[in-house]
């Protein structure tokens, strides 16, 4: 999955980068490794600003719980929690990479990757809501 927008919020605490991402309708929350820059607490990074447009590709991950859905449920990604990357996302399995990972469609042509905690046996097709944390790749 894609985000692109404006960085409005991000924190520094050694490698982890807990980030807000203003895209056109909405602040998506979401955290990132960059293993390439520790950031003592409250220090500032030499790549990653407050107001620095960025296009990151996100995934699904530490997902412990997980149901499967009517196809009634609408397809999509839902951040209840305020300045949290906890998500739910609801879609259709479409591809299965080993026993723990898994491509879902979301709607629109988006698809995301994600990454159970544990092996789960789902097949494809099944239209499942999962919850996990929303994480972007860094460089």
């Amino acid at each position: 999955m894609k985000i692109s927008g404006i960085i409005e919020s991000i924190s520094f605490d050694g490698y982890d980068r807990p980030i807000g991402i203003k895209t056109e309708n909405k602040t998506v929350w979401c955290s990132g490794l960059q293993c390439n820059e520790y950031i003592d607490h409250g220090g500032y990074s030499k790549h990653l600003a407050v107001n620095d447009h960025v296009s990151l590709t996100a995934s699904l991950k530490l997902i412990s719980k997980f149901e499967i859905v009517s196809g009634a449920a609408f397809p999509g990604v839902v951040q209840a929690k305020n300045s949290s990357p906890h998500t739910i996302v609801t879609g259709h399995l479409i591809e299965k990479n080993g026993t723990d990972e898994y491509l879902l469609s979301i709607g629109d042509g988006e698809v995301i990757i994600l990454e159970f905690e544990m092996s789960v046996d789902l097949t494809i097709a099944d239209y499942i809501r999962v919850q996990g944390e929303l994480v972007v790749e860094l460089e």
